[in-house]
């Protein structure tokens, strides 16, 4: 996993288990993991955490399994197409919410790749 996969999979964690209001001792013991290694995870320390891990992480914090495989830079078979992801997880998105999203995130991936910075204020 590239660094900056791990500095997002450890903010992911951090914030979802901040939301739970879980302290790392707290989500280390749910998890079977020490507390030293849950403050590891959220610095971005682990090149490659284990995929089983991850999954337990994900049910303690009340998310899907694939975001965390996919911020962990896993490949993820079973994850489905943006347009299929959005109406699952939202169910309340109408097709043109879904249309936007998909061209939100196309002109992201266009702008990042062409080495710009934040494509909301066309930097």
């Amino acid at each position: 996993m590239l660094t900056a996969n791990a500095r997002k999979l450890g903010a992911f964690i951090k914030r979802h288990r901040t939301q739970r209001g879980l302290s790392q001792e707290k989500l280390g013991a749910e998890v079977g993991l020490p507390a030293s290694t849950i403050l590891r995870l959220e610095r971005g320390e682990f090149k490659a955490p284990s995929p089983e891990k991850l999954q337990r992480l994900a049910g303690a914090l009340g998310v899907e399994f694939e975001d965390l495989f996919t911020l962990a830079g896993y490949a993820t078979p079973g994850v489905p197409g943006l347009p299929v992801y959005l109406r699952r997880k939202f169910d309340d998105l109408s097709d043109d919410d879904v249309a936007k999203v998909e061209r939100y995130v196309k002109r992201l991936r266009t702008h990042d790749a062409k080495g710009g910075g934040d494509a909301r204020r066309g930097r």
